[in-house]
């Protein structure tokens, strides 16, 4: 397969040239910003193939690029040392950049040759050849937050889409809709509270500090406690901080629900047991560090095993991805069995809460947006998470998604699916 590298200063540009020098049906195979030799050619690189069968001709090929002027010896006068050359020349082991440039673009291309009829030769020549415009095409993915790995894996399942090379902003409605199904496969959505068949709903939120449990607490005893007129319970685990337990003491005066401040996972226990009458109990659990973590082991231990307990961990949506694996991979030993994201509307990342969920293959269960109690707790969907990520749609049947969305990002993705449930 013959390649060929448009340079331009912008990736639009580059591709306009491309496709009006190879035709509409040319292929593209990759574009990233131009290396450092080859930056004056533009800030941009865009590699395309032909159509099959067809070749670049030489008339289109670029012209090579001048030759450098002849370097200028050193000389010696007779009454001082050597003098430099005239300003512009070039030493006679100084190789041009021009010529670098093209030696490497030459490499390149070899390399790239001897991959295809390497892939051909094992029978893998149609994905590892569409694969890298792929990846090209879903790079607003990876800017959102979506992991590499993932990005990586998403290129492989529509490695057989047709129209699949085409760059994420110029998808159609189809190629939208392929890509947010392959999404939408690859992570699930749970918003109960409890365990299925287990009697009272044990409800736990462990998580970092700062991830907003006790808040996101409030809200869930509001929403599935008060307004469904079901006695609820909080109890707080909360002893690592000055007061901790406090905040969460207040709340629960002013709903009315009852209380308890323990501080052993055995009065916690003793707790359950005489409340299994209530029909909500949820637990508030301490924001620990990373060096706090062994001293809360009794505590993670006891969630771990008691099968009847709902654990679910509250992340803030707003933490880099690195710092995120490392807080989920850290609360693994309370055994969660969903993720709770917190902040979403502080983020410019919301692919991390894909990426986690797919990582993991927990759940996600709820999503808030804010301090309101209890309107700014969400029950995650499919939908709704997919639209944080790729943008909520704009156009056709789905106009009147867009308004509600400016009030509740979250709403359109539910809407649809109690629509699919209801077929």
């Amino acid at each position: 397969m013959k390649l060929k590298s448009y340079f331009a200063e912008t990736v639009e540009q580059a591709v306009s040239r491309a496709k009006q020098e190879l035709g509409p049906e040319a292929m593209l195979v990759y574009s990233r910003e131009a290396h450092a030799e080859a930056r004056y050619l533009g800030s941009y690189e865009v590699v395309f193939a032909p159509p099959e069968g067809g070749r670049i001709e030489a008339s289109r090929l670029p012209a090579p690029p001048p030759a450098p002027p002849a370097p200028t010896p050193w000389t010696r006068t007779e009454s001082g040392p050597p003098q430099p050359p005239a300003t512009g020349a070039r030493s006679m082991e100084e190789p041009s950049v021009e010529r670098l440039s093209l030696e490497l673009a030459v490499l390149r291309r070899q390399m790239e040759r001897m991959m295809a009829a390497f892939a051909r030769g094992n029978g893998l020549a149609p994905e590892s050849s569409r694969r890298p415009g792929l990846i090209a095409a879903l790079d607003p993915l990876s800017r959102a937050g979506v992991s590499n790995e993932i990005v990586e894996q998403l290129a492989g399942r529509l490695s057989a889409a047709a129209g699949a090379l085409t760059p994420l902003g110029d998808l159609d409605q189809a190629g939208m809709l392929a890509l947010r199904r392959e999404m939408g496969a690859m992570f699930s959505v749970d918003s109960s509270l409890g365990v299925a068949d287990a009697g009272p709903r044990y409800v736990a939120l462990a998580g970092p500090p700062g991830a907003g449990k006790t808040t996101t607490l409030v809200k869930l005893a509001v929403a599935y406690g008060l307004k469904c007129r079901k006695p609820a319970q909080l109890i707080s685990m909360d002893t690592w901080r000055i007061g901790g337990a406090d905040q969460l003491r207040s709340y629960a005066a002013i709903l009315g629900v009852g209380f308890l401040a323990l501080e052993t996972a055995g009065a916690l226990a003793q707790a359950l047991e005489e409340h299994r009458h209530k029909d909500l109990v949820l637990i508030d659990t301490p924001g620990l560090s990373e060096n706090d973590m062994d001293a809360a082991e009794d505590l993670a231990a006891f969630l771990r095993s008691r099968s009847d307990i709902d654990t679910h961990l509250t992340l803030t949506a707003s933490m880099n991805s690195a710092d995120l694996r490392r807080a989920v991979d850290r609360y693994e030993r309370f055994n969660p069995s969903k993720l709770l994201f917190t902040k979403v509307d502080e983020t410019s990342l919301p692919g991390t809460i894909f990426s986690e969920a797919v990582r993991t293959s927990k759940p996600v269960s709820f999503l808030t947006s804010g301090q309101r109690i209890p309107e700014d707790l969400q029950e995650a969907a499919k939908d709704g998470v997919l639209d944080l990520i790729l943008g909520c749609p704009t156009s056709g049947s789905e106009a009147q998604d867009l308004d509600a969305a400016l009030a509740d990002p979250f709403e359109p993705g539910r809407q649809r699916e109690r629509q699919a449930a209801a077929a």
